[in-house]
């Protein structure tokens, strides 16, 4: 799908005390947790005793916004640092953002590097 002329696209950044990964998700619902890839579903792998098997799925929206959606039975989200995101629940935020859980911090930006501009 195309949101006004660009290709959408996240960047993530992913750190805690073991690891730090870096990478680009083009399209798609993108699941994050201790757990094993599965079939048919993008997954970043987190070295973290306190992030769950399925913790998160990051899902871009239209207008720079990104669909959080908690996948944990019982631990919450941190969201830039005070919202919290209650095991069970999705909430849309505008990007970046920045996503805590246990000891990793997820950071969340689009992937355009310049808007694309309009001639007037």
């Amino acid at each position: 799908k195309l949101f006004g002329g660009i290709i959408p696209m996240l960047t993530l950044t992913i750190t805690n005390k073991l690891e730090t990964q870096q990478l680009t998700h083009k399209s798609g619902p993108l699941e994050l947790g201790r757990g094993p890839a599965r079939p048919g579903t993008a997954r970043v792998v987190v070295r973290d005793a306190f992030v769950s098997r399925d913790h998160i799925r990051v899902e871009e929206r239209p207008g720079r916004k990104v669909r959080v959606s908690n996948l944990s039975a019982k631990a919450p989200v941190t969201v830039d640092g005070h919202a919290v995101l209650n095991p069970g629940l999705d909430a849309d935020y505008l990007l970046p953002v920045r996503l805590a859980v246990g000891e990793t911090v997820v950071d969340v930006d689009s992937g355009d590097a310049e808007p694309v501009s309009v001639n007037a």
